[in-house]
């Protein structure tokens, strides 16, 4: 009986994982650098807190995935603020290139470290003008430049019908 039972479990397990294994895992959403202010808006419009949106794109000069750069948007205590996040080779790699940058805009980036990882930390001022002056400034990527999106903490579909209204 105990073998029989075995079995059964076995073939619900086997079941399970060709099941998961069939199920398609979704592109990664790609937006353009013109359209960040709107997931910016919908990002403070949230109501879920803590919520994040992370943009990752690579630069001509580096073109391989390896080489990306990842900044992000969270929300925590009702503010939307900006982290440099210093969990990828490039970013740990360009830590003092975004410090001098930042520096010279007038923000003032303080190091922490949340679940384990360490960023550089912008909650005052104009965190979404430091964003993209970033991207276009320092790595010179255009306005039309598609980079990669992921969204935690608030729905994709709200930040689609902000995309479409613009």
């Amino acid at each position: 009986m105990t073998l029989v039972l075995s079995f059964i479990g076995i073939a619900i397990l086997v079941g399970v994982v060709v099941t998961f294994a069939r199920t398609p895992v979704p592109a990664p959403s790609r937006v353009t650098v013109a359209q960040i202010g709107s997931i910016f808006e919908s990002l403070g419009a949230a109501p879920a807190q803590p919520a994040f949106a992370i943009v990752s794109f690579t630069t001509p000069e580096r073109p391989r995935a390896s080489d990306a750069l990842d900044l992000q948007f969270f929300k925590e205590n009702g503010r939307v603020g900006f982290d440099w996040p210093l969990s990828t080779p490039r970013n740990l790699e360009d830590e003092e290139r975004f410090l001098s940058f930042a520096h010279a805009m007038g923000f003032v980036p303080r190091p922490m470290e949340t679940n384990g990882i360490r960023h550089l930390r912008v909650d005052e001022g104009d965190v979404l003008r430091l964003c993209l002056r970033v991207i276009t400034e320092l790595y010179g990527q255009p306005q039309d430049a598609r980079i990669e999106l992921i969204v935690e903490g608030f729905e994709e579909k709200i930040i689609a019908a902000a995309l479409q209204a613009k």
